[in-house]
């Protein structure tokens, strides 16, 4: 282990090697927190502003001798020894979603990155906003990090009154991770079996549609395309995705729009038929699914997205190392695949670059959530 240092050299240097666990909090976004194993001066007598320095065991040589005690912290100027506190750890706790598929990926591959343990949970309420407000207040010193989406930090600053944070101003932003189009679903029986099919079939009679709540993003999905196609499509909101899976598969609702990672596995499973995807190109998942807009309805996107984000004020030289090392795990070819596999897009940027789409991203989902009407409290 490396000697400890005070807080501002911590700050100054950055992330040191003497870290011992990440926590990968998600909210359906997913929180990223990172524990760092803290050795503590309070033994009676330790002065203040005393410096640590690690003592490596040496064996005793005398026969009959145990050898010298494990590797420990000392003052360097007293030579006092310094009590250790335990490594701490947790518990993974997913409940499915595309944040969900993206935070397994990125907590499994910076583990081995860093030789330590990322513990997963979520954090749900709010539409991920009660997880973004704890990160928000965090100290930024590195060790809490938040894997934001584009609900809690596209669309929920703007159907949110007291969202709790600023979106812009209460984030240092580290790297986008990925971008994930959403699926306009049918039932596997149903007769739609086209974009256009559908049109009609809502000009001719009431067609519904499902989403996990109002102002959500299978929400405005939806509500983008009732309005650029002048239908007028049934808004039915659901609590979660979980009951609009089952009424979508019933044939209670006629379509939903859901992440791309989340449809396909019943797309594969024969229950659903996923009629287009909402970015301007295909995806790699479903390259035989055209897009909205190859579907025939014009200028037609919505992208969801995924980034790292941590407190505003986080040192310059603990976002650049945790940047370096999100852009190395994200680029390497073996983690690329898997987010393709998931049904998600690699993207991942620099701080700045990161900072601009996050800006560009806030001004297109204001206007969404102005023609949809959303609004939660």
């Amino acid at each position: 282990m490396e000697a400890l240092t005070s807080a501002a050299e911590r700050r100054q240097n950055g992330l040191r090697s003497n870290v011992s666990a990440f926590n990968l909090i998600g909210a359906s976004d997913l929180l990223v927190r990172w524990r760092r194993q803290r050795r503590q001066s309070r033994s009676d007598g330790h002065r203040t502003g005393h410096e640590t320095e690690t003592v490596q065991p040496r064996p005793c040589g005398r026969p009959g001798r145990r050898a010298a005690a494990g590797r420990h912290q000392r003052c360097s100027r007293c030579g006092r020894r310094l009590p250790q506190t335990a490594r701490t750890t947790g518990r993974a706790v997913l409940a499915g979603g595309g944040s969900d598929v993206i935070g397994r990926q990125i907590a499994h591959e910076l583990s081995k990155t860093f030789g330590q343990n990322f513990i997963v949970e979520n954090r749900p309420g709010a539409g991920g906003s009660i997880g973004s407000r704890e990160i928000a207040v965090a100290e930024p010193d590195g060790h809490s990090l938040l894997l934001a989406t584009s609900s809690t930090h596209g669309i929920n600053p703007f159907i949110y009154r007291n969202l709790g944070y600023d979106a812009q101003k209460d984030f240092a932003p580290i790297s986008m991770l990925a971008t994930s189009e959403y699926a306009l679903s049918v039932a596997a029986s149903s007769p739609i079996r086209s974009v256009a099919e559908l049109i009609a079939h809502g000009k001719a009679r009431p067609t519904h549609y499902a989403s996990s709540g109002n102002g959500t993003t299978s929400h405005l999905c939806g509500a983008l395309l009732s309005s650029m196609t002048s239908t007028a499509f049934v808004h039915v909101p659901y609590q979660s995705s979980g009951p609009t899976r089952t009424d979508l598969m019933g044939g209670q609702v006629e379509f939903n729009f859901d992440n791309v990672s989340v449809r396909l596995p019943l797309m594969q499973a024969g229950k659903l038929r996923i009629l287009a995807t909402s970015g301007r190109q295909r995806t790699r998942a479903t390259p035989d699914i055209p897009t909205l807009i190859e579907a025939g309805v014009p200028d037609y996107e919505m992208v969801g997205w995924f980034c790292l984000l941590a407190p505003a004020r986080t040192p310059a030289g603990i976002v650049d190392r945790l940047n370096r090392e999100v852009l190395r795990v994200m680029r390497d070819p073996e983690m690329i695949e898997k987010t393709y596999a998931a049904g998600n897009e690699p993207y991942s940027t620099t701080p700045a670059e990161t900072r601009d789409y996050m800006a560009r991203q806030l001004d297109q989902y204001r206007k969404v959530v102005e023609i949809a009407g959303a609004r939660v409290d």
